[in-house]
């Protein structure tokens, strides 16, 4: 609807787009300190108007975006400690509701994903139908394949720090930090058939038993990353990763069905310094070129670059 929301520390701040730009709501001011003594731990998102956000240990379900701490959430999890069982969460870094319903959550320091296939209409959350990256509600380890509850190697079963989840209720991703991939499942899992929990596509590594940054090559490429920390779709069909280690983010032109495949498109970007002339100026003499100058700024130059697309620069 043209709104934007940023979790801004202990803030929740919101935007209306105006033209080119967006000038802040100035009713929507949301202190989530006063609201719930926690700041936003990740993300949010919305689905239409509902807003979802993670805040200290817990995920909060607003049916339409909050504007005073009185406006109490409709949907929370139950517990504002951490905890490592069915019913606690801790630190969770991103909650994302899909256009059909279901709710993910990645609960980054435990570790795992959890789902839930519908979402109440008020009060707390149910346990989670469906838990990712582990063997056992009760298990929380990073890269925990055998469930004994010591760290192992990486495999398809497991999760180091997921940092973000995106789903359109049919496809799910999931920016797995510190295991530098990004998973992907082509088709929803569920929880009656456990070969729907396998990824079926692992980008930034060659397979799923592969977990070295950049894997394992040093310098970065269009197939590699170094701990994703947001991931997002599209309409389209396209796929976005944050590839905060490598300081740029990767776009995929579709949805990616096989494994490593490199990005269509990526950022590059410098910081420059940049000068504020004050005055007309034409042909001035280095000697001189300081008194027409009236301050100075930082300067980010972003250039888009792609196989297929020509370059853009902003």
């Amino acid at each position: 609807d043209g709104r934007l929301f940023v979790a801004s520390g202990a803030q929740l701040l919101g935007f209306a787009k105006s033209g080119t730009t967006y000038a802040p709501i100035a009713a929507l001011k949301y202190d989530l300190l006063q609201a719930f003594g926690a700041e936003v731990s990740g993300g949010l998102s919305t689905q239409g108007t509902k807003l979802v956000l993670a805040a200290g240990h817990q995920v909060h379900l607003f049916d339409v975006a909050p504007q005073t701490p009185s406006d109490a959430p409709e949907v929370s999890s139950p517990n504002r400690l951490s905890g490592c069982d069915v019913s606690h969460l801790n630190q969770p870094r991103s909650a994302f509701l899909t256009p059909l319903g279901q709710l993910v959550v990645a609960d980054t320091f435990n570790n795992r994903v959890l789902v839930w296939s519908t979402v109440p209409q008020t009060g707390h959350l149910s346990d989670p139908d469906l838990v990712l990256g582990q063997r056992s509600a009760d298990k929380c380890a990073p890269n925990d394949d055998d469930g004994d509850g010591n760290t192992d190697a990486a495999s398809a079963r497991t999760m180091s720090h997921p940092s973000s989840v995106w789903s359109d209720g049919v496809r799910l991703a999931v920016a797995d930090y510190r295991n530098h991939r990004v998973l992907l499942w082509n088709t929803f899992p569920n929880a009656t058939d456990p070969a729907s929990h396998r990824p079926s596509v692992v980008l930034g590594q060659a397979d799923l038993g592969s977990v070295g940054a950049n894997a394992g090559k040093g310098r970065p490429s269009a197939n590699t990353l170094a701990f994703p920390s947001s991931v997002d779709g599209s309409q389209a069909g396209e796929l976005a990763v944050a590839d905060s280690g490598n300081n740029r983010v990767l776009i995929w032109r579709t949805y990616p069905i096989g494994t490593a495949l490199p990005a269509d498109r990526r950022t590059d970007h410098e910081v420059e310094l940049a000068f504020v002339i004050g005055r007309t100026a034409n042909r001035v003499p280095a000697s001189d070129a300081l008194r027409y100058v009236a301050g100075y700024a930082i300067g980010l130059d972003i250039t888009i670059r792609g196989s297929v697309d020509r370059s853009f620069r902003k």
